[in-house]
């Protein structure tokens, strides 16, 4: 059996093979080696010391070996070879179990005792390199992959719950494995097996500990430096040749830097980019490359490899993980390139708050005081933030974890597993254990989960397994142990102030090209949601009909959720026929069964009837006709699906006018201003229906009738903005409050709603406008040469627009303010110019033109008026920005229509553009007031605008026609 598992692991160690079996004892021990240090035949392992007594099987590098060696010399022992693997040897022979924290370095190893007959694995602090291990009634088993575990048979039996854990973290957290026998071995820890009692003990040897201790920044900062620098410098140490990742990013720019002064020419770096530069880094890697005298490496990656690859890559993973894909490649390459180990820069984000969760942690920590209860209804959110508020009731680091990392909710899991949300709540409590840091500053919290949960169970376990399928070593020269050490005692007020890493910035700026560290965090990542959704490969597991690939290539769910449930389907049909969940008593049933607990503990939900009322649906063009009917195509595929139905009324549409893309128009009718007609089949009809829903707070008066004489309809307002945000009269106000659910558009409208009308925060849900599902698709083709000869355009123009009406009374959306920073900007930007689209009243014309005329701006401003909807692509293919800084939007759907085109957008920061652009995630908000701040934000997209090109994934998650639906259903179920 041990044989086989070496030959399973012959990937991470290529060079040599070994077996030790004690004939005394029933123990056999196996190694694949991996040569760096003494790179003769003396390295050979398994590796015997102390005439026989000691046996080790070392995976890993010890960084301090030649001081321990010399020291253990002067103490007296000898020594035969030059590895490091002997001075372990060495050392535990002198110092026992006491040896193993002296020892600086990344490992994972066994030691056997022949005259003591104990078994010893032990695995360094920082869980840098991998030990799984099993205990059970035939002994103890032990490999660095859960894959070398499959010659045993007693080990063979599947974890029913990891898939639950891999949809919560996106990895499987330790101690949990997809062997129910196996886990890993905790980090900084040992056990000891004694074969003659049989019995297993558990110490620590080291763990890291927060301390408030350094408090002057200047001699923090030489510290630093001088710590890091030694510490890469011991990572060089090897007999064969070493690399460095050079991502373009701050931590590998740092280690490269100072890998460089020592290696200078001898090193080698190794760098991916990419065709798409929204990935690329190309750039940055060059500036580096510039001032480094060493081989360079870059590795131009294409679509086609990634395909060609993928197969390898999902096998290569060992366990499911949603990381690692990059490792893959770029250990591929270092191997070309006759590598055995690389530099990365993992633990530079963990130590010095190089994430997001470093700033919302102060959130976390007050919102995890909320009820449980209170939390748990976060499911019922639109913002994917605000949905993981439930994690919180996790309690500890976990629950953090997951509020600021977790990938789906627990709800989500139930369904897609076909198990109870209460089953996947309890399994979630059982792992993993994560000690108390409630204690902690909030950025010591912060670095506590992200090094012990992200860094550990995906960083690190991915790196190592990606790297080690190529024979490659990935080592990590921050999480050294005195750098780790010196890190965790600096003061938090000095660690974590001012921008991310600014500490470990203000440590190496003097090396650091300005570019490096003054510019936006971009992670190492891939193209993924455009090379997954056009695999064939992936096509082959995830069926392009099926609703998760459907959500997924509409951009309604993020690539790593894809790849969990893809990493989860293809896991079970190599592994398994029987797919299985565990109960929560323990028991584990089939998943085909349908979970026959869970269908009789499940509320039942009945399918539900609706009456959806709008003022207009069809015979206008504005926003709100717009949401009424993609929410009427929502709420009529939802009645399809559920078995409910769906009646919608117009009281100022003819019936003629349906458009049938919508819904059929069997169940549309419209009362073409017959305002008394409406009323009274309004009150007919919704007394028969379990919930009508208001398109507009004009149509509370039919609402509140049908309330009277049917109390038990809900009643559901959808509130917009300006008409909700005044104070309303006292009859309207009393109507409105008799609605069961109002579903603000926007954040902004939900305040207002509740600060000026006292709508009760209860009743009070953000439901955010999204793409119309009939959208023209985007362009990809050059600007309509067409159009630019008609408004007076040429190709060399910037051209800013802006999509609205423009109405003497409705002076507000901003495009005053844009004309004024024309005027300014026409020096600066002489090829800068202003489209306005959409219907125009001539007063409001006339005043625009007089204004235009008077600053000098004729031929750069050009009224477009009316354009059909067939032409908006057209129109937006012209422009270069959108642009409208408007003060009284109650959301803007045309901000999403213009990312949608792909267009940086300019919006205004004080009403519901906020929610369209995410809070400024996906485009520039302004204060509509302030002329500098407009043209500012002008003169930066002009000059960078691949820079302000949105997120269209970011975009897709929050506002297409899919996720819009998802949350009108949760609404519908809940209400």
């Amino acid at each position: 059996m041990v044989e086989e598992m070496c030959h399973i692991l012959k990937h991470g160690g290529p060079d040599d093979e070994g077996i030790y079996a004690c004939e005394e004892h029933p123990l056999v021990l196996g190694h694949r080696r991996l040569s760096l240090i003494d790179l003769s035949s003396c390295g050979h392992q398994p590796m015997s010391y102390a005439n026989g007594r000691y046996v080790i099987s070392f995976n890993g590098e010890i960084y301090n070996y030649l001081q321990l060696k010399n020291e253990l010399r002067q103490a007296g022992s000898l020594f035969q070879t030059h590895s490091d693997t002997e001075v372990i040897l060495a050392a535990f022979d002198a110092w026992g179990i006491d040896s193993f924290k002296r020892l600086n370095g990344m490992f994972a190893f066994a030691i056997w005792d022949n005259v003591d007959a104990k078994l010893y694995l032990v695995r360094d602090p920082s869980g840098i390199k991998p030990l799984y291990y099993a205990v059970t009634e035939e002994g103890v088993s032990f490999a660095s992959e859960i894959r070398a575990f499959r010659p045993i048979p007693y080990l063979r039996e599947e974890n029913a719950v990891w898939p639950v854990y891999l949809m919560a973290y996106g990895h499987l957290p330790e101690p949990v494995s997809i062997l129910k026998k196996v886990q890993p071995l905790t980090k900084g820890s040992f056990v000891c097996y004694d074969s003659r009692s049989r019995d297993f003990t558990k110490g620590y040897f080291k763990k890291y500990h927060f301390a408030e201790k350094y408090g002057n920044k200047e001699e923090v900062i030489v510290q630093i430096k001088d710590s890091l620098y030694q510490s890469v410098k011991r990572h060089l140490i090897a007999d064969a040749p070493l690399g460095v990742f050079l991502s373009g990013g701050l931590d590998s720019s740092i280690i490269a830097l100072l890998a460089s002064r020592d290696k200078q020419s001898d090193l080698n770096t190794l760098s991916l980019y990419f065709e798409d530069h929204a990935f690329s880094e190309k750039k940055y890697q060059d500036m580096l490359l510039e001032q480094m005298a060493c081989k360079r490496n870059q590795y131009l990656l294409k679509e086609e490899d990634f395909d060609e690859n993928l197969p390898r890559i999902l096998q290569a993973m060992d366990q499911p993980s949603c990381d690692g894909i990059n490792t893959w490649f770029i250990s591929r390459y270092a191997k070309e390139n006759g590598l055995k180990a690389v530099l990365s820069g993992i633990g530079g984000d963990e130590l010095y708050g190089g994430y997001p969760s470093f700033g919302r942690i102060g959130k976390a920590n007050l919102l995890e005081k909320l009820p449980a209860t209170l939390l748990k209804s976060g499911k019922f959110a639109a913002l994917k933030s605000l949905k993981r508020l439930g994690y919180l009731s996790l309690g500890g680091a976990a629950g953090k974890y997951l509020f600021l990392r977790g990938q789906f909710i627990p709800h989500e899991i139930a369904q897609h597993l076909d198990v109870s949300e209460e089953q996947v709540w309890n399994i979630l409590k059982e792992a993993p254990y994560c000690e108390d840091i409630s204690q902690l500053s909030a950025g010591n919290q912060v670095s506590w989960i992200e090094s012990n949960l992200f860094m550990q169970n995906q960083l690190l376990r991915d790196g190592d397994v990606m790297s080690m399928a190529h024979g490659i070593e990935i080592r990590v020269p921050f999480l050294d142990t005195e750098f780790i050490d010196l890190s965790m005692q600096i003061q938090s007020g000095i660690k974590y102030a001012g921008r991310p890493k600014q500490l470990l910035i203000d440590s190496f700026k003097d090396i650091l090209p300005e570019p490096i560290w003054n510019r936006p965090k971009m992670g190492f990542s891939f193209p993924f949601k455009k090379w997954l959704a056009n695999s064939e490969y992936v096509k082959d597991i995830v069926k392009p009909g099926s609703t998760d690939y459907r959500r997924f290539a509409k951009g309604n769910m993020h690539w790593s959720q894809f790849l969990s449930l893809m990493l989860i389907k293809n896991y079970r049909c190599a592994n398994t026929s029987e797919a299985k969940v565990i109960h929560t008593s323990g028991q584990s049933f089939n998943k085909r069964s349908n979970i026959e607990n869970h269908k009789v503990s499940a509320k039942k939900k009945k399918a539900k009837s609706v009456l959806f009322l709008t003022l207009r649906t069809f015979s206008s063009t504005g926003g709100i006709e717009k949401v009424s009917k993609v929410a009427g195509k929502a709420l009529y595929e939802i009645g399809q699906e559920t078995g409910g139905n769906l009646t919608i009324y117009s009281m100022y549409d003819g019936q003629q006018e349906v458009d049938k893309r919508y819904f059929p128009e069997s169940i549309f009718t419209g009362f073409s201003i017959n305002k008394l007609k409406f009323m009274v089949r309004c009150m007919r009809k919704g007394v028969k229906h379990d919930v009508v829903i208001l398109s507009h707070v004009n149509l509370l008066l039919p609402g509140y009738l049908v309330k009277l004489l049917s109390p038990n309809t809900m009643i559901v307002l959808i509130a917009h903005g300006i008409e909700v945000w005044e104070r309303l009269g006292d009859i309207k106000k009393f109507m409105l409050n008799q609605c069961e659910q109002v579903l603000a558009v926007s954040q902004y409208t939900a305040e207002t709603l509740q600060h000026v009308n006292n709508v009760p925060a209860h009743k009070l849900q953000v439901l955010n406008n999204c793409l119309d599902p009939f959208l023209e698709p985007p362009l990809h083709e050059e600007k309509s040469e067409h159009f630019l000869n008609k408004y007076g355009f040429n190709n060399e123009d910037t051209i800013l627009m802006t999509l609205t009406r423009l109405a003497a009374r409705e002076r507000y959306k901003g495009y005053d303010i844009v004309i004024q920073s024309l005027q300014m900007l026409r020096l600066t930007l002489p090829g800068l110019k202003y489209l306005i689209v959409g219907k125009y009243d001539e007063k409001e014309k006339q005043r625009l033109d007089t204004m235009i005329e008077k600053a000098g701006l004729n031929g750069q401003v050009t009224f477009a008026g009316f354009v059909p909807d067939e032409e908006l692509a057209i129109h937006f293919n012209l422009a270069d920005i959108y642009i409208m800084p408007s003060e009284k939007e109650g959301f803007g759907i045309v901000f999403i229509e213009a990312m949608y085109y792909n267009k940086p957008v300019i919006a205004g920061n004080k009403d519901g553009s906020v929610d369209a652009l995410l809070n400024g995630r996906l485009g520039l908000l302004v204060n509509p007031q302030s002329l500098d701040e407009v043209t500012a934000a002008i003169t930066d997209i002009t000059s960078c605008k691949e820079k302000y090109l949105p997120d269209q994934q970011l975009l897709m998650d929050h506002f297409s026609y899919s996720t819009y639906k998802t949350k009108w259903k949760e609404i519908l179920e809940n209400i």
